[in-house]
């Protein structure tokens, strides 16, 4: 590291006001890259906790739970896995996409009923939409959903951001968008980022396997 590197380094600090640097001080707290003031000024309430998931509450994991969430990932390195399939009956969702159509609303995939029954059923289980990172639990306020999307490239798995604030008619053209991108090359790497819940991703919640061929 030479003299213009640590120039540059200090250049790029976000400007604090002086609530925001007296409690940074104080309170060993992070300063994010750009603030909520003007022209991007760090104030008091955008400073972070150290190890902070953005848009997620953060809870720390200890006794039987901090026990149990060990011997878990300890099984998925040591022990070989299996992959277990199960059916279930889609006529009330057959049904539900016949009368939209009956009712002159939008055509939405089955992909697009299931993942909007996903959605509906995290608000109620937000436990289900969380990280688990080790000594900490973030769960997260709002669902930013990955789907599995079959490429030439193989298995990429773009994330819906803010899920949760959308329609079945957004999601559904969300879905749409995000794998038209992905099968032509242009997705962009932000897009396959961020996911509070998705396939078989290792650490995370690993249930839901939303898998797009739309």
């Amino acid at each position: 590291m030479i003299e213009r590197d640590i120039e540059a380094a200090i250049s790029g600090r976000p400007r604090l006001s002086a609530t925001a640097r007296a409690r940074s001080l104080s309170e060993d707290l992070e300063r994010p890259a750009r603030g909520t003031g003007l022209a991007g000024m760090v104030r008091s309430q955008d400073l972070k906790v150290p190890g902070s998931v953005e848009g997620a509450e953060i809870s720390a994991v200890k006794g039987i739970r901090k026990v149990i969430a060990e011997r878990m990932i300890e099984s998925l390195q040591t022990t070989a896995q299996l992959t277990l399939q199960a059916s279930f009956e889609l006529t009330k969702a057959q049904a539900y996409r016949k009368e939209r159509l009956d009712a002159g609303q939008s055509k939405v995939s089955l992909n697009d009923v299931i993942a909007h029954g996903i959605i509906k059923t995290l608000a109620e289980h937000p436990e289900m939409n969380a990280h688990f990172l080790g000594d900490r639990i973030a769960t997260f306020e709002k669902v930013h959903l990955g789907v599995a999307v079959d490429t030439p490239r193989g298995l990429l798995v773009p994330v819906i951001s803010n899920a949760s604030d959308l329609s079945i008619e957004q999601v559904s053209a969300e879905v749409k968008k995000l794998a038209g991108a992905c099968r032509e090359g242009t997705i962009s790497p932000d897009n396959l980022t961020g996911g509070s819940f998705h396939p078989d991703q290792f650490g995370n919640a690993r249930c839901g396997n939303l898998y797009s061929r739309a």
